[in-house]
């Protein structure tokens, strides 16, 4: 039915590949950066999903301090919420 591989070959059609397989440590290197990546994405899409339940509950937040997760996780942990700051 089909020619095999080592037929083609034989005909002269066939030519070596110039492919050389990475080192194990650049291949433990690109598995550890592939897993920090994922780990990103998902930290990125928490961090939105927080944003949007701070901005359902707590609309002023965002006025009253610039947004970033460790202030707004710091001012969280001290007063647990917009009832114990007092400001305004």
């Amino acid at each position: 039915m089909g020619l095999d591989i080592a037929k083609v070959c034989a005909f002269g059609k066939g030519k070596l590949w110039n492919y050389k397989p990475h080192s194990e440590s650049m291949c433990k290197i690109a598995y550890q950066v592939r897993r920090m990546d994922a780990f990103q994405k998902e930290i990125v899409q928490w961090h939105g999903r927080f944003e949007a339940h701070l901005a359902r509950h707590w609309r002023e937040l965002s006025q009253l301090i610039k947004p970033g997760l460790a202030s707004v996780l710091k001012l969280l942990l001290k007063h647990a919420g917009p009832a114990k700051i007092g400001v305004g």
